[in-house]
């Protein structure tokens, strides 16, 4: 960087600095930091923004501008350096999750280092109440490290967001792919049975769940099995029933059903497994 520059910017960020201690108003300081860093702005401007306004939206709004603007200029390091700095004053969560999502993104795919993204997305991902964008990126990395069990309680924990605030179509949909990846990745056919019947608490009548857990039955107890079809053959009518009951696997399973009792309200399910 040419000296004149970095002069130029270490005496912008001073002036911040001054002007707040001697009791000037912040706001236009802040402002003129926004006019100027595209021609002397970096990190040290960025940063004094935050130490003039604080937590206040404007200083925030300058120092993430500016942060931008260094990535755009692949200045990532001192980016990262910056957006670190917003973090710790942000307390809106929409905002810090934003903020630690492109700090992810930038440790992932422009610093080389996945590692300490993963601890980004993470508080981005609590920030946001378990967010698609943030458990997509995690599942990507967890994927790729073989982190089963962390894998697994990420998507135990954005079901249980999902569930909190009402979205059972979301949350049945999460169930799945963690049942997929027990079954298929970890041979765990009997969790990936439980994550299931799970689903189907929550969304008893769905088809796509019953498809899911057909594969299974072979190699799952006949109680885990059950349970699952009750719960579902109980949404059914009873042409819709019947033709379930005869298609494999459940047709085996059929004689072990009590039919009589599926329309019975209150009735208790077979024993679960």
């Amino acid at each position: 960087m040419p000296s004149a520059l970095r002069t130029a910017r270490c005496m912008l960020a001073l002036s911040l600095v001054a002007c707040a201690a001697s009791g000037f108003l912040l706001t236009p300081h802040v402002q003129m930091a926004a006019w100027l860093h595209p021609i002397a702005g970096g990190m040290q401007v960025g940063i004094a923004a935050l130490l003039v306004c604080g937590r206040a939206p404007e200083a925030t709004a300058t120092a993430l501008a500016i942060a931008r603007s260094l990535a755009g200029r692949g200045e990532w390091a001192e980016s990262v350096r910056l957006r670190e700095e917003i973090a710790r004053r942000v307390r809106d969560r929409r905002q810090r999750a934003d903020v630690y999502f492109e700090l992810g993104e930038a440790w992932e795919q422009h610093l080389g280092r996945p590692d300490l993204a993963l601890e980004q997305y993470m508080v981005s991902f609590m920030c946001e109440a378990g967010s698609a964008r943030t458990l997509d990126r995690l599942e990507a990395l967890y994927r790729h490290y073989n982190m089963h069990h962390d894998l697994l309680s990420a998507w135990g924990a954005a079901v249980s967001y999902a569930e909190r605030s009402g979205d059972l179509e979301r949350a049945t949909e999460l169930l799945q792919r963690r049942s997929a990846y027990l079954a298929e990745e970890m041979q765990r056919p009997e969790d990936a049975a439980r994550a299931l019947r799970h689903a189907l608490t929550l969304q008893p009548g769905s088809a796509a769940v019953m498809d899911a857990l057909a594969p299974l039955v072979p190699r799952i107890p006949d109680e885990l099995a059950l349970h699952c079809l009750w719960l579902h053959a109980r949404t059914l009518d009873a042409e819709a029933r019947t033709a379930l009951l005869a298609q494999r696997p459940w047709s085996r399973l059929a004689a072990m059903l009590d039919l009589s009792a599926l329309d019975v309200a209150g009735s208790a399910p077979p024993a679960r497994s």
